[in-house]
C-alpha cells in the first residue's frame, strides 16, 4: 500500500450508479481501519464541488470524518494543506519535493477520472470536471513567476524552475492527454492546452525574458508530449494539427523572425532550443524530454513504460523532420527546424520507432496534406538527408552522424 491514500471525489462520481472507483475506496477502506488513527493516510479531495460519501470507516465514524481538502478552491493552497496533515516535518527543508510528490499523485487521479468520463461520452460532466483545473494551474504558475522573477535575480537553476512549472501544469496536462487517447471527436482536440500556456501573462512581469522562455520550454513540453502520444494512438492528424498552429516569437530574444507569424514546428524556442533547459542546446532539450517519463511518474497511466514513451516520442520528432521536407518542397522553406536529436536514442529505438510509422496508413498525410507526391519526396530524400548529415557534422560535431532512417523511402 501507498505511504498515504488520496482519493479525488467529483460530481461526476456522485452522480455515477457504476464506477471502478467503488472497489478502489472499498479496498482503502479496509486499508485505513487496520492503521493507526493518529497517522493521516486517507485524504479526501474535492475536485469540484460535491459531497463525500457518507461510507462508514468504523468506529461510529465515516469519510466525511475525515479532513477533506478542496482543490477547486486553489491547487498550491490545496497542496499545502495536504502537506501539514500528513507531512508536517516537510514544510522545513522537503516541502518541494514532498509538494511535487502529491502532484503526480494528484494528476494521475485526475488523468483516470478524465479518461473514464471522454470514455463514456460524457461531455457535460467533462466540462464540470476541467472547470477548476486551468485557473488553478494558471493561479499557480503566476505565484511562480511572482516568486522568481520579482526578486530582482536571475533564477540560479533555470532547469528547476521549468521542473516546478511543470508540476503545476501536470493536472491539466493530464486532463488534456486523457482526451487524446480517447480519441472521441469531443474530447481529442487539445490544441487549446498549447496556446493558454503561451499566453500566461501577468503586467508585473510579462515582459521579463525568463517568463517568456518559461511559458515556451512549457509549450515545447506540452506538444511533445501529445505529439508522443497522438503517435503511439495513431493519430498524426491530430499530431499536426497542433505542430501547425501558428505563434509569434519574434521577441524571443536572440530567436528573431521580424514579427512573422510561424508554426510551432518551426519555432527553435518550442523545438528544443530553450535557454532555461540546456543554454539553448537542442541536445540538452532533447535530454529533458526524452528522460520525462524517468522523472515524471504521472505519465504512468498514459504510457506502458520508458521504451514506449521514448519510442513514441521519436515517432513524433521523425513524423515533424519528414514533414518539413515536405514543406521544403511545397513552400520552400530553407532552415533546419525540427533537431535530428531523436538519432541520439540510438538504433533499437530508432527502428522500433521507423516500424511504426511505417505501419501506420496515415503517414502519407506528411506530404500529402501539403500536396506534395510520394514521388516528390523520394526524389528529394537522398539529397535532404546528405544536408542533414552535414548539419549535424557542422553544428553538433555529430560524425559521423548515423542516420537511422536513411532508407525510409526504400523499406515503405
Amino acid at each position: 500500500m501507498e505511504k498515504i491514500f488520496i482519493a479525488c471525489f467529483s460530481k461526476e462520481y456522485s452522480d455515477r450508479d457504476k464506477t471502478y472507483m467503488n472497489e478502489e475506496l472499498t479496498l482503502a477502506i479496509e486499508e485505513l481501519r487496520l492503521r493507526d488513527t493518529k497517522q493521516a493516510w486517507f485524504i479526501p479531495v474535492k475536485l469540484n464541488e460535491c459531497e463525500i460519501p457518507n461510507r462508514n470507516i468504523g468506529a461510529g465514524k465515516t469519510l466525511r470524518s475525515l479532513q477533506v481538502v478542496s482543490l477547486y478552491e486553489g491547487w498550491s493552497k490545496g497542496i499545502q494543506s495536504i502537506l501539514k496533515v500528513v507531512q508536517p516535518e516537510s514544510l522545513s527543508g522537503q516541502e518541494n519535493s514532498a509538494s511535487e510528490e502529491l502532484g503526480e499523485r494528484l494528476s494521475i487521479r485526475v488523468y483516470s477520472e478524465a479518461f473514464n468520463l471522454a470514455r463514456a461520452d460524457d461531455f457535460l460532466g467533462w466540462r464540470q470536471f476541467a472547470k477548476p483545473i486551468w485557473p488553478n494551474a494558471r493561479k499557480s504558475l503566476v505565484q511562480l513567476g511572482k516568486n522568481e522573477l520579482l526578486s530582482g535575480q536571475q533564477p540560479e537553476n533555470t532547469e528547476e524552475l521549468v521542473d516546478q512549472a511543470v508540476d503545476i501544469i501536470s493536472s491539466y496536462i493530464s486532463l488534456a492527454l486523457a482526451g487524446v487517447e480517447s480519441r472521441s471527436e469531443d474530447f481529442k482536440d487539445q490544441k487549446s492546452v498549447f496556446e493558454k500556456l503561451q499566453h500566461v501573462s501577468d503586467s508585473e512581469f510579462s515582459r521579463s525574458h525568463t517568463w517568456e522562455d518559461l511559458r515556451h520550454t512549457l509549450g515545447y513540453v506540452y506538444h511533445s508530449l501529445h505529439g508522443a502520444l497522438c503517435l503511439d494512438t495513431g493519430q498524426i492528424d491530430l499530431a499536426l494539427d497542433l505542430a501547425r498552429v501558428k505563434v509569434d516569437l519574434s521577441r524571443q530574444g536572440n530567436f528573431r523572425h521580424q514579427g512573422n507569424f510561424r508554426e510551432v514546428w518551426e519555432e527553435n524556442p518550442l523545438m528544443g532550443w530553450s535557454r532555461l533547459i540546456g543554454e539553448g542546446s537542442c541536445r540538452k532539450g532533447w535530454k529533458y524530454i526524452a528522460s520525462a517519463y524517468e522523472r515524471w511518474e504521472w505519465l504512468s497511466p498514459i504510457f506502458a513504460g520508458d521504451l514506449e514513451y521514448r519510442t513514441s516520442l521519436v515517432v513524433y520528432y521523425l513524423a515533424l523532420h519528414i514533414h518539413e521536407l515536405a514543406s521544403l518542397i511545397a513552400l520552400g522553406q530553407k532552415e533546419f527546424c525540427v533537431p535530428l536529436t531523436f538519432l541520439s536514442e540510438g538504433r533499437e529505438i530508432n527502428e522500433l520507432a521507423i516500424l511504426r510509422l511505417h505501419r501506420n496508413p496515415a503517414v502519407t498525410e506528411l506530404w500529402s496534406s501539403l500536396d506534395v507526391t510520394r514521388a516528390e519526396m523520394e526524389d528529394s530524400w537522398d539529397n535532404w538527408l546528405r544536408e542533414c548529415e552535414n548539419w549535424l557534422s557542422d553544428v553538433y560535431k555529430w560524425d559521423p552522424p548515423e542516420v537511422h532512417h536513411k532508407h525510409f523511402f526504400e523499406n515503405f
